[in-house]
């Protein structure tokens, strides 16, 4: 998995040459380097830019050397836990100052959540009711919110009222289309 910063850096995620890079490396355009200790114990299924930081998810059991499992945060400095989950997490979107992430989890930080989760102003919330099944792919496209995954219509999407407003849990995932089969991965 691959993401990148305002074009300066560019983080690659995956089983790179777990000896040197530890799963996870930088690159800044000229030469490669670790970031910390790296990831141990598992894969990296996403990453994601989240104003200053690296977050990523997967089902790895540390990161930096610390007993941080299936969601850390990398500051440029060092590996931080976000979060204590009840399952594995496969995807994250960011919208604003907003983390989501989604899997096949049920709760975090002791809040039910139905497989996805909000963390905004250092709390984590459910999003809307969440849904039936694994989420494999999240994309945020203008104001919604789409999941993929192996729940009732294979996609669905959560519209927020405006950025104004800020975001909100009164409002419902609704079917995108009825597709006869999984979803692992969306893109705009």
């Amino acid at each position: 998995t691959v993401a990148k910063t305002n074009g300066t850096l560019l983080f690659l995620g995956g089983f790179l040459r777990p000896f040197e890079f530890n799963h996870i490396a930088v690159f800044n355009g000229s030469s490669w380097a670790r970031l910390g200790e790296g990831i141990e114990g598992g894969i990296i299924t996403d990453m994601a830019i989240w104003g200053e930081r690296l977050v990523v998810c997967g089902d790895f059991i540390r990161a930096g050397g610390k007993a941080i499992s299936k969601l850390a945060v990398w500051d440029s400095r060092d590996w931080h836990g976000i979060g204590s989950l009840t399952g594995d997490v496969l995807c994250i979107a960011i919208l604003g100052d907003a983390l989501f992430i989604a899997g096949g989890f049920s709760m975090v930080d002791n809040i039910e959540v139905h497989r996805i989760a909000k963390y905004q102003g250092g709390s984590w919330s459910a999003v809307g009711a969440g849904l039936d099944g694994s989420i494999f792919s999240l994309l945020i496209l203008g104001q919604c919110l789409y999941a993929g995954g192996s729940f009732d219509s294979f996609a669905k999407r959560f519209c927020f009222p405006s950025e104004d407003k800020g975001f909100s849990n009164d409002t419902s995932w609704t079917p995108v289309y009825n597709l006869s089969g999984p979803v692992h991965v969306l893109s705009a």
